[in-house]
């Protein structure tokens, strides 16, 4: 850490910052089933994060480095589950205000994709 604390500090941003932060945030905000519904989004973000992952592929001339696609069958497969979870919450969702749902759902998806 004392060698190099740029990246320290950078992946700590994300931890805290974008993670911890808005996960909390949304927890002092909303009921915990909403929290623990909408936190069902992660599936998803992780299926859509994958581009900006790289693979190391062996090739004719050497290893090359490329970049991940959208794996479209989990990608379908993440958004029949997340239906699943919005069915499942609809009856409770009419008891919930727009702010309620705004505070328990926006910082919810910043934390799922950080």
């Amino acid at each position: 850490m004392t060698a190099k604390p740029w990246p320290f500090f950078a992946w700590s941003f994300v931890a805290f910052v974008l993670f911890y932060g808005p996960l909390t945030f949304s927890a002092a905000y909303a009921p915990g089933w909403l929290l623990a519904g909408t936190w069902q989004l992660t599936i998803v973000a992780g299926v859509l994060l994958a581009p900006l992952f790289f693979i190391t592929v062996e090739t004719k001339n050497g290893k090359q480095q490329v970049r991940q696609r959208i794996p479209l069958p989990s990608l379908m497969i993440s958004l029949v589950i997340l239906a699943g979870v919005v069915l499942i919450q609809i009856p409770h969702a009419q008891s919930v205000t727009a702010k309620t749902f705004a505070f328990g759902t926006l910082p919810v998806l910043v934390a799922a994709f950080a």
